[in-house]
């Protein structure tokens, strides 16, 4: 009986270790960095209701030390992004991409009112035409000084 115990043991703890090693080497993220950020990161409030990660890339150095680089609308080996956006808040908000506790990634997008929106494309405005400007002069120096 005690035979029959002591191959049961052995047996079982074989089949533990096969599981916990297959468990360890799952594939698995231990660092990340980002390599790009997503082509849109501001936003405007009551008019956007969702993160647009495309054009964002992420590189991911798993376990056995492979560097993966992946777009940020689709990640896989594990890794989850999170954010607690409200869309019609004006605000700071972060992005957080993750794996675990201790592996993450952060940036930052801005919520901006409609009243922003148009301050801010006023802004762009005036300094393209103030570019526009400054080269046609530019062009009017160098011909002159001919």
């Amino acid at each position: 009986m005690a035979k029959i115990s002591t191959t049961v043991r052995s047996i079982l703890t074989v089949i533990l270790c096969i599981f916990l090693y297959g468990c360890y080497s799952e594939i698995s993220v231990v660092e990340m960095q980002i390599v790009s950020y997503p082509s849109k990161l501001i936003y405007i409030a009551g008019r956007d209701s969702s993160l647009d990660l495309s054009e964002g890339k992420i590189q991911l150095v798993l376990r056995d030390k492979s560097i993966v680089v992946q777009e940020m609308d689709a990640i896989d080996y594990g890794v989850e992004i999170s954010h607690s956006i409200n869309f019609d808040n004006p605000g700071v908000y972060s992005i957080k991409i993750s794996s675990g506790v201790s592996c993450y990634s952060e940036f930052e997008i801005a919520i901006i009112s409609e009243e922003q929106f148009i301050e801010l494309c006023d802004c762009i405005r005036n300094w393209l035409l103030t570019m526009s400007l400054v080269s046609k002069s530019d062009k009017r120096s160098a011909v002159s000084s001919k």
